[in-house]
């Protein structure tokens, strides 16, 4: 997770790039956000939010891995991750699904979401080491695949067998949790990451990837101990 409250995820990078380039790596491959280089055109960024540390930061290890000096650097830039919606991390992020079966959120029930396997991440990951010409200087948005939230909330309840219900906040409710809760204040950032999705420049690459129902068929596992206290 990244820090929402100092500079570590920087001071992380600065020394990951130093043992890097003390090891002899010619090619970095660095992840951030989809919305980076250019949060602010989001139409709920706030610079003042909670949250904000946590991008702005994304964008200043993104400049150091560009200018660090290897022979090539490849930035993923990756949507919202399917395993937010499971354990471990639902419980930071929607803690009602994992006793409830409530997903509450200050999400809109047509907001689309940029879903991405981190599996697939690592597909693209390994393929830039593999093929540093063809990878080196790109910077590519990751979506796997673009979800109505609706949509995902109906996907679990089918996965887990468990009746799953989704609650919206109001935008008023969901302003007075953000100004505290980094979680909502994503969440309200999140509400038209729609459009940063290009899907035919993703599948350019040529590198599987998942659905949501991919990622729930695989991990059947998980979403049954993600949701075993829900009646």
């Amino acid at each position: 997770m990244p820090s929402f409250t100092d500079d570590s995820e920087t001071q992380q990078a600065k020394l990951i790039i130093n043992a890097a380039k003390s090891a002899g790596a010619t090619h970095i491959v660095h992840s951030t956000n989809i919305s980076i280089p250019r949060p602010e055109e989001g139409k709920n960024w706030d610079p003042k939010s909670v949250a904000a540390p946590a991008l702005e930061g994304k964008q200043v290890v993104e400049e150091m891995v560009r200018r660090a000096g290897f022979t090539s650097w490849t930035i993923l830039r990756p949507g919202v991750f399917m395993t937010n919606f499971f354990t471990p991390f639902v419980g930071m992020m929607f803690p009602d699904l994992l006793t409830k079966g409530l997903f509450v959120s200050s999400y809109r029930p047509d907001t689309i979401l940029p879903l991405i396997d981190p599996d697939t991440i690592g597909a693209f990951a390994s393929s830039a080491f593999l093929d540093p010409s063809k990878y080196g200087g790109k910077e590519i948005r990751l979506t796997g695949d673009p979800v109505k939230v609706e949509a995902i909330v109906e996907a679990m309840a089918k996965a887990s067998g468990k009746k799953i219900t989704a609650s919206y906040r109001s935008a008023e409710e969901s302003q007075a949790l953000a100004e505290t809760n980094p979680f909502i204040a994503g969440q309200l950032f999140s509400l038209d990451l729609y459009k940063y999705i290009d899907m035919a420049e993703v599948r350019k690459w040529e590198v599987k990837l998942a659905t949501f129902q991919d990622f729930l068929d695989r991990e059947h596992v998980l979403v049954a101990k993600t949701f075993e206290r829900v009646n």
